[in-house]
């Protein structure tokens, strides 16, 4: 059962960027906002249209990334350094091998 479960989680973490370049960029860019800050204060935050940037910043639209979070230009980075990160930890257990001390 939990190797069941960790192919699972793999291949829903290996198929998730596929997916996110298959939507249009502009999937994120209409509908409610759900940040808490605006919900109940009313005022923007830091995170505040992160998840429309990446979307833009995934499909090369770099201006409208700026647009919605400056923040962008170091998240996107940091998300690409932890998602392949991730990948190789996830092949290494496959294959049965050790972590690095």
């Amino acid at each position: 059962m939990k190797r069941l479960l960790f192919w699972i989680l793999a291949g829903g973490i290996a198929i998730t960027p596929v997916v996110l370049l298959i939507l249009p960029a502009d999937f994120f860019d209409h509908g409610e906002v759900l940040c808490p800050s605006v919900y109940f204060f009313n005022r923007t935050c830091f995170g505040c249209g992160s998840t429309r940037a990446v979307m833009h910043m995934l499909h090369f639209d770099f201006r409208k990334a700026w647009e919605f979070n400056k923040l962008s230009v170091v998240v996107v980075p940091f998300l690409t350094y932890m998602y392949f990160s991730l990948i190789v930890k996830f092949v290494r257990r496959a294959r049965g091998i050790p972590k690095k001390s």
